[in-house]
């Protein structure tokens, strides 16, 4: 009876082994010390060699998922350890310097003999002689209706009633207006104007209050110098005219 042949063993395949997590280790310390101050200076180098170790790891294992690992959080900590250690230098050191640097006190040259007094020599000799014979404004309601300088007179016609009528005079001896609410149509009035006046003024504005025609005028000694028309519900119609000399 013959004995069978011993079986050998099987190789096994290799694994992350220690230096897998050793990798995985180091890369977590070198992502701790990213985020503490000062400690970021040294945390580069710590993940510089756990990117190292990780790559190592890589090669001679079949299971690649934990130096992977270790690789990856390498990198981060070693991107992280970087730019911590730039935000602690310029808060802790270079923002410090600059306002040490700063000037403490104004630079001289400065003008100083700014005026302390308001000059007085103001000048005193204004015009005295101003006018005072300015025309005052009175209600052309109970004004009379003949001047010295003969009369204006302002005529509204039309359909109804008119809603308002405004009429005013303007010279160097009368200046006034007054208004009426709901008068009947046809209406006229006449004004009593000043001679010798350098500048006339008149307007009479008339607004419809039962639609249809309306229409105004304005005469001067008997001369008509303004005359408009309008038509249509409160419909408004305007007449002005104006004389030099």
């Amino acid at each position: 009876m013959t004995t069978p042949p011993p079986v050998e063993p099987q190789p096994q395949p290799p694994t992350a082994g220690g230096r897998g997590v050793g990798a995985l280790i180091v890369s977590i310390v070198a992502l701790v010390l990213a985020l503490i101050p000062f400690a970021s200076y040294v945390a580069g180098f710590v993940a510089i060699a756990a990117v190292i170790l990780g790559v190592v790891a890589v090669r001679r294992a079949a299971r690649k998922g934990v130096p992977i690992t270790a690789i990856v959080l390498g990198a981060v900590a070693l991107v992280l350890a970087i730019v911590m250690s730039i935000v602690y230098t310029v808060v802790l050191f270079l923002i410090p310097a600059a306002i040490e640097r700063l000037p403490t006190k104004l630079p001289s040259g400065f003008p100083t003999d700014f005026p302390t007094s308001l000059p007085s020599d103001f000048p005193t000799d204004l015009p005295t002689d101003l006018p005072t014979d300015l025309p005052s404004v009175r209600d052309l309601s109970t004004a009379p209706e003949s001047g010295s300088g003969g009369s204006v007179v302002f005529r509204v016609t039309g359909d109804g009633r008119a809603q308002t009528i405004n009429y005013t005079v303007a010279d160097s001896e009368l200046a006034g207006n007054a208004t009426l609410s709901g008068a009947d149509l046809p209406w006229r009035r006449s004004v009593g104007i000043g001679s010798g006046t350098s500048y006339s003024a008149y307007a009479v504005i008339a607004q419809s209050a039962d639609g249809g025609d309306i229409a105004c005028s304005i005469s001067v000694n008997g001369k008509v110098v303004a005359k408009r028309s309008a038509t249509g519900r409160f419909a408004v119609v305007t007449c002005t005219a104006s004389q030099a000399g």
